[in-house]
């Protein structure tokens, strides 16, 4: 899984300016996006452990923290809500 995350990352980093997402209004450069990912890794990657639940409603960090965990090596579990039958 590493090397095929390594070549789309490699393919947004090809145009660092190109629109990947909007957020309120904001456009989101494919730099903006391999930067949180490169955050979302770091910061996973200091975390004891290896499974983690993932959910964020925002689609654009969504999508930033499943890269992010997937290149720092964890296992990611994406639940549909958080109701508290969900994440017990």
């Amino acid at each position: 899984m590493t090397e095929v995350l390594q070549q789309l990352c490699q393919r947004l980093s090809v145009q660092p300016q190109r629109i990947v997402a909007q957020r309120a209004g904001e456009s989101l450069s494919a730099a903006d996006f391999l930067a949180r990912v490169r955050a979302w890794a770091s910061a996973l990657a200091r975390m004891p452990g290896v499974s983690y639940a993932l959910y964020l409603e925002d689609s654009f960090e969504f999508a930033a923290a499943l890269f992010g965990g997937w290149h720092a090596g964890k296992n990611l579990w994406l639940p549909g809500d958080l109701l508290p039958a969900t994440v017990s």
